[in-house]
């Protein structure tokens, strides 16, 4: 099972730029990690959150008004490509994950981290929520969805999306 996380944008908008540059004959160089972050996602976007766009200096114009319609808040961010060999990358996630609240079900905890530092926390105790064998926590939102917490019991060799995606297989 492959993952929708918030950091697949990049792997989309260098798909994106990767096609730009096959019209001109050539490529980004391939790199594993890029591979192994490719490999921890699906392999068509979720539609409804996540939005990448790849674009170069002649093709601003074009593409700022598809990222003014969808994220306008990024629009004053993006700097605008000189030349015909500069690209840009944006990437958003539009994911509002709203949860139903009950104050009684919550308590103030202490929580040890994985480095050891202290940290204010909460019990929160609610219908729909799993965890699962392998510590993965899944909390139901209103809209139907689900938000997942995972925290190792040991330090981990592996990019975020990769452990994101071996916890849901």
């Amino acid at each position: 099972m492959q993952s929708h996380v918030q950091t697949r944008t990049l792997p989309d908008a260098l798909s994106r730029i990767d096609e730009i540059l096959r019209k001109r004959s050539t490529c980004l160089k391939e790199s594993t990690a890029r591979s192994e972050l490719s490999h921890s996602f699906a392999v068509q976007p979720y539609p409804r959150f996540f939005d990448s766009w790849a674009f170069f200096a002649d093709e601003y114009d074009e593409v700022i008004v598809l990222i003014r319609k969808r994220a306008p808040e990024l629009v004053d961010r993006i700097e605008i490509p000189i030349s015909d060999r500069d690209f840009t990358i944006v990437g958003h996630c539009s994911l509002d994950a709203r949860f139903k609240c009950d104050h009684n079900g919550a308590y103030k905890v202490s929580h040890c981290l994985a480095d050891g530092s202290r940290v204010a926390g909460a019990k929160v105790i609610g219908t729909g929520i799993c965890l699962f064998s392998n510590g993965l926590l899944s909390i139901p939102t209103e809209t139907s969805g689900s938000v997942y917490l995972f925290q190792p019991r040991q330090p981990v060799e592996m990019q975020a999306a990769g452990l994101a995606s071996s916890c849901l297989s």
